[in-house]
Formats: C-alpha cells, sequence, structure tokens
C-alpha cells in the first residue's frame, strides 16, 4: 500500500543551483529521482536527525562488514545559520564538506553514489545553526554492498 504521495511531482535546488526531480517511493520515503531506485533504511539508526535548537545534527553508520553507500543527501535550517556547514567523514577522515550560509532545505545528490570502503565507519554531521536555529540532516537514499 502506498502512501498517496507516489503520484506528485516535485522539484528541489541542488547546492550547485540546478534543479532535479524528486519522487517519493511507496513507503513514503524521498530520493532523487534517477539517481537511484534503491531506497533504504539505514541500520539502526534511521535517515533522519533532528536534535532541535542549536545542536548539530548527526547520522552516525557504524562500521560493518560491507559498504555504507549514500545517494545523498538533504539539509535544512530553519533559518540563516552562523557557521553553516555539512561534512561527511570516512574512517574519522572528511571526505566531503560545504558550507551552508542561509537558512531553507537544499540538498546534494551524489553521481555516482558515495561509497565507503567496506568495514569503515561514516559519519554525516550538520553544524549547530547558531542560538535559536534548528538543523535537520537527512540520507536521501542508502543501501550496503
Amino acid at each position: 500500500m502506498g502512501t498517496g504521495l507516489e503520484n506528485r511531482v516535485a522539484f528541489g535546488r541542488r547546492a550547485d543551483g540546478q534543479v532535479v526531480p524528486l519522487a517519493v517511493d511507496a513507503g513514503g520515503q524521498l530520493y532523487v529521482a534517477g539517481v537511484s531506485s534503491e531506497v533504504g533504511v539505514a541500520p539502526g539508526v534511521g535517515n533522519v536527525s533532528a536534535p532541535g535548537d542549536n545542536a548539530a545534527a548527526t547520522i552516525t553508520l557504524g562500521a560493518i562488514g560491507g559498504r555504507h553507500c549514500i545517494g545523498g543527501v538533504a539539509w535544512s535550517y530553519d533559518d540563516d545559520p552562523t557557521g553553516g556547514n555539512l561534512q561527511i567523514t570516512v574512517n574519522g577522515l572528511i571526505v566531503f564538506s560545504v558550507d551552508i550560509t542561509s537558512g531553507g532545505p537544499g540538498f546534494i545528490p551524489f553521481e555516482p553514489p558515495m561509497m565507503a570502503p567496506a568495514g569503515t565507519p561514516v559519519v554525516i554531521t550538520l553544524a549547530a545553526g547558531g542560538a535559536g536555529i534548528a538543523g535537520k540532516v537527512n540520507i536521501l537514499s542508502y543501501w550496503t554492498e
């Protein structure tokens, strides 16, 4: 049974300014259309972190026997952040970092998908937005190999 959202059309703006189509799968998960049809939930963690005002939003994918595969990341701040940043580390090394200077939603699809080496943890962190500013971070599509 679907969510009733499967036939809706939406578009989002990537961090580079390009407008891309978004889709909702039968389970209600949002993904960038055409990037990956495999949308899963990170085991034991979930795909969303929304901790509240002035707190970093973090999703930690612990080391597994296989590889963590990420098709994209979305974020939002409810106002313009002070020191806004999205960072991804693999096995403690920064592999992706982008500054975020304005509030509202944004996302980055990874084409090809970001794939961590087998057995390594991945941490996705949206920096605290500042006093009174809440942020959220979401994995758009996730699977393991």
